[in-house]
């Protein structure tokens, strides 16, 4: 049974998020980042990623698995790639600015690389594609996490050995378009929107989650609570390639933990990013494409929809019509969560 909810206007989520990352450390600056963060993530219908993040945050900055205050370190700069160490800091802040440095040296050189290791959780991985998108670059991000017991089972197997592994692509706006961000998490759900599921008292989609004896179930605990089942890949084989490839690039490559490192401690996730950042103009070498462009996306939109009232949707059109919506009626938030955030606030 579903559990009731209240709508918050987003300046009021905002606030009560700054509010709460100021009492366990944050200062004014770091705080802002982080709560417009979740609160972004919410506005665009990825509850998953939003406010509700907020306790398991206060948790890890008591058990020191979290470090409040702690920007990114530059450990190599080599031309047109850059690395950099995330310290356990806030991940948000560290994979914003880290994705600003890249995006600066692609105006410089063309096509920048970057790698994030060690960052704390960074979030919904597709706002760091909207600020390469903004800055009117193509950006691809591929990030694995650690710090936790694996949750996702490759595909043909019933226990898990990976994490959700987010992939990201951002294309910009051209010619009048929207930004074209395309952000999914390589499982066929994301891990917080079973515990979103787990939290409101609701069920999980079917098709995406294996019990501890690997049978099909639509019980979000069997992905957060002993014993655990495993999320399935997005595509069988192809979202459990397309993860294996985030924790090679992400992971491995970057010199960075991977699935297999010591993840049973569950401290607190930690993600390692890889990004690449392109300078579409260097792609086109002079010759215009923003009508090319144009007349490819009016195609895709104009296939005749399955059903009249949902018209096709091209990367990102979804969660700009949650914005929207949210902005106008409120942002939902179920009470149960309100009223731990309400505590956290008062500490």
């Amino acid at each position: 049974m579903s559990v009731s909810e209240s709508r918050i206007a987003a300046a009021d989520l905002n606030a009560l998020a700054t509010t709460i990352l100021g009492r366990f450390g944050s200062l004014e600056s770091e705080a802002e980042v982080v709560a417009s963060h979740l609160v972004n993530a919410n506005l665009r219908g990825h509850d998953s990623h939003g406010v509700s993040l907020l306790p398991l945050y206060a948790e890890a900055v008591m058990r020191g698995a979290l470090k409040p205050n702690t920007r990114p370190i530059r450990i190599s700069d080599s031309g047109s790639i850059l690395i950099f160490d995330g310290a356990r800091g806030f991940g948000h802040v560290s994979a914003r600015d880290v994705t600003l440095d890249i995006i600066q040296r692609a105006r410089d050189t063309g096509v920048a690389v970057g790698g994030l290791r060690n960052a704390g959780h960074i979030g919904r991985v597709g706002a760091y594609g909207e600020l390469v998108a903004e800055a009117g670059m193509i950006g691809i991000f591929l990030v694995n996490a650690i710090g936790r017991p694996p949750i996702v089972a490759p595909f043909g197997g019933r226990e898990a050995r990976f994490s959700t592994n987010p992939f990201c692509i951002a294309v910009p706006i051209i010619d009048g378009w929207p930004p074209i961000i395309l952000d999914f998490a390589t499982s066929k759900i994301a891990l917080g929107k079973a515990r979103v599921a787990h939290e409101r008292g609701e069920k999980v989609p079917e098709g995406c989650l294996i019990d501890d004896s690997g049978l099909l179930t639509t019980e979000p605990r069997y992905a957060l609570e002993s014993p655990f089942g495993a999320l399935l890949a997005f595509g069988d084989y192809k979202g459990s390639g397309l993860a294996i490839m985030c924790d090679l690039v992400a992971g491995a490559l970057l010199a960075g933990d991977t699935a297999e490192s010591d993840n049973d401690n569950d401290e607190m996730m930690t993600n390692n990013m890889f990004v690449v950042v392109v300078d579409p103009n260097c792609l086109s070498a002079g010759i215009p494409t923003s009508l090319k462009v144009a007349s490819l996306l009016k195609y895709i939109k104009s296939s005749a929809p399955l059903n009249a009232l949902e018209p096709v949707r091209l990367p990102g059109e979804v969660e700009a019509e949650a914005m929207i919506e949210r902005y106008r009626g409120g942002i939902p938030i179920d009470n149960n969560t309100l009223a731990v955030l309400q505590a956290l606030a008062l500490q």
